[in-house]
């Protein structure tokens, strides 16, 4: 194309989403097992916490915090929480047609700290535009709301496309034979200032702390740390604290083994009223409806695989369209 004497270049897409199947963020129990499916669409599945078993054709992965696969259409896959752990798990199906994709088949991944954020996106644009809940196993197809933000749908393909070509490229890193004149990173490199303080806060997740605790942990301003966690997380630092020690109660309530008291306890709750007032303000439900909806889920999500069989059975070689992080960020 020429204008005024300028000549454009036309932009190469390498990935083209234009389809989306599901967007899932589930939390499991600990006793989780889902005994397969299979799809004509690719599957993206991302342990947010805990640890899962996936049995593939060619082999059995443990996936920990941070690890992702993906299964290419046709795999049949099954899935199991490993550990005694209770597992968060985001679900992100879709179709791609692009030759590039491939590279991705049947792959394990370790996702860092960007391509994090990049999910937590995916999942926040979601909830904006799709009618709740994100989390039943049994749903076959996303639904728009009637007025979601403007240009969602379209944030969450460019957000989900620049997430597969990131991972494609690490892939092309880790296999590029090393330069002998390439320089080493070097150790001790410079943590984030949002990565200090959530660290802190991870490792006194069953205490309160004032925002003077988290800005002396992070060595700066009150103002500063403000400003911070409300552009990376939407929250204050102590919101987003509050919500990391009811998403620790979470999993050990889908864990078993104590009861509530004791888990108010646990993460230092001056009484069993005090962390049911604040589970609920975080969660929408008391800590007792939220072991019956967990475990609900997860035994909707053992019967999914049964499920997606009898549809394929009616209809042979494919699945007609179907469309969660604790927050991630």
């Amino acid at each position: 194309m020429k204008i005024d004497g300028f000549t454009s270049t036309r932009l190469t897409d390498v990935i083209t989403i234009r389809h989306i199947f599901t967007i899932h963020y589930f939390e499991y129990t600990s006793d989780f097992s889902f005994p397969g499916e299979s799809h004509d669409f690719w599957e993206m599945c991302c342990v947010d916490n805990g640890a899962v078993e996936v049995d593939i054709p060619g082999g059995k992965h443990t996936l920990f915090k941070g690890d992702v696969i993906f299964h290419p259409p046709g795999e049949f896959h099954r899935l199991r929480a490993h550990g005694g752990t209770a597992p968060n798990i985001l679900v992100l199906s879709f179709a791609c047609s692009s030759p590039a994709i491939t590279a991705l088949a049947s792959r394990t991944l370790r996702i860092a700290e960007h391509e994090r954020r990049l999910m937590g996106r995916i999942i926040h644009e979601a909830r904006e535009g799709f009618q709740p809940p994100l989390d039943d196993p049994m749903s076959l197809e996303l639904v728009r709301r009637e007025s979601g933000p403007f240009g969602w749908e379209q944030i969450i393909r460019i957000y989900l496309e620049e997430l597969l070509i990131n991972l494609i490229r690490l892939m092309h890193i880790e296999t590029a034979p090393s330069h002998p004149d390439s320089p080493e990173i070097p150790p001790g490199t410079e943590e984030s200032t949002f990565g200090k303080v959530l660290r802190y806060m991870m490792g006194n997740i069953n205490r309160d702390m004032s925002v003077d605790d988290l800005c002396r942990a992070a060595g700066c301003s009150r103002s500063h740390l403000h400003n911070l966690f409300k552009a990376c997380s939407g929250h204050s630092a102590a919101a987003y604290h509050r919500r990391l020690r009811v998403e620790t109660a979470k999993r050990m309530i889908r864990e078993g083994g104590r009861n509530f008291s004791e888990i108010a306890a646990a993460m230092n709750y001056s009484t069993l009223q005090h962390f049911s007032r604040v589970f609920k303000r975080c969660t929408g439900m008391t800590p007792r409806e939220y072991a019956a909806s967990a475990k609900l889920n997860s035994d909707f999500g053992g019967t999914r695989g049964r499920h997606f069989e009898s549809k394929a059975a009616a209809s042979p070689g494919s699945l007609s369209e179907y469309p969660h992080v604790s927050d991630w960020f």
